[in-house]
């Protein structure tokens, strides 16, 4: 399986942006060496895991190659390949693989458990709930309100379930995040980062100001990582304000193209970002 996400990491259909974003917010939570590999796939899913120890024998075994590099594999669906304001949901996997690399869900239901047995149903519903919890919270702390403007469009009506809570309380949560609210699940996160010696899920971004280049169909200059996290959020907000069309260009235009020209805008932002950063480096070294 791992073999998919290398094969779709060389291929020219590789989203090099999201992938950008992803290593700089990693490097927060790491200092170990990492290569990010992805796979396009049909299905509207996403994922974010580290591939098994074991493909790293295969590979030397067949092939008589080592690296000391960990191999992480992302999913996104081939329709959202090249819509950032989409595959931030990639920033709640990384969530995911946060928590499951460090345990963090696992220190919370030791210190603060569940009205629930280990091993029942209500117990394993509990740590899914939790782990939702920590990567949209993780998320936010990167993108803002975006990945609640994702949550909000693609399961806005969903009612909690044995493995997921409601997207109303998973919302709640996020603005409790954002506005420095009390939140007892926040308070139960922050306090094991701490013990952990993990950041205490800081924010990371910086909304910058793209409307007057969005609006001249021009990509903006992001003026840092945290606005290369933050721009998505922007984005969103864009978005959001095009599509009452009451303003040039976009009153002259129908919903898909202006959804299209902001994402490609966006994308755009980015793709600026790195080549900048490739000719900085080239020119140091």
């Amino acid at each position: 399986m791992a073999a998919r996400f290398l094969a779709g990491s060389t291929s020219k259909e590789i989203p090099y942006e999201v992938v950008y974003g992803l290593e700089a917010a990693l490097s927060d939570w790491s200092s170990r060496d990492f290569i990010i590999t992805t796979a396009i796939i049909q299905e509207q899913n996403y994922f974010f895991q580290q591939v098994d120890p074991n493909f790293n024998t295969m590979v030397n075994s067949y092939l008589g190659v080592n690296y000391d590099v960990d191999l992480i594999q992302i999913a996104l669906p081939r329709l959202y390949r090249h819509k950032p304001l989409y595959n931030i949901a990639l920033y709640h996997e990384l969530g995911h693989f946060i928590d499951i690399n460090h345990g963090v869900v696992n220190y919370t239901l030791l210190k603060w458990p569940p009205n629930f047995q280990p091993g029942t149903q209500g117990y394993w519903s509990e740590k899914s709930y939790r782990a939702e919890f920590f990567s949209d919270l993780f998320a936010a702390s990167y993108t803002g309100h975006a990945i609640r403007h994702f949550l909000s469009g693609i399961v806005p009506d969903a009612t909690v379930s044995l493995s997921h809570p409601a997207t109303s309380e998973r919302l709640s949560r996020i603005d409790n995040f954002l506005t420095g609210s009390s939140d007892f699940m926040i308070d139960y996160f922050k306090e094991t980062l701490r013990s952990m010696g993990l950041p205490e899920l800081p924010i990371r971004f910086s909304k910058p100001n793209i409307s007057r280049d969005f609006s001249s169909i021009r990509p903006y200059t992001i003026q840092s990582v945290e606005e290369l996290h933050g721009i998505t959020d922007s984005a969103w907000d864009m978005l959001r304000l095009a599509h009452n069309r009451n303003a040039p260009p976009w009153n002259e235009l129908d919903e898909p193209l202006i959804d299209s020209l902001i994402n490609d805008l966006t994308e755009k932002s980015i793709r600026n970002m790195m080549i900048t950063e490739k000719w900085r480096n080239a020119t140091l070294n």
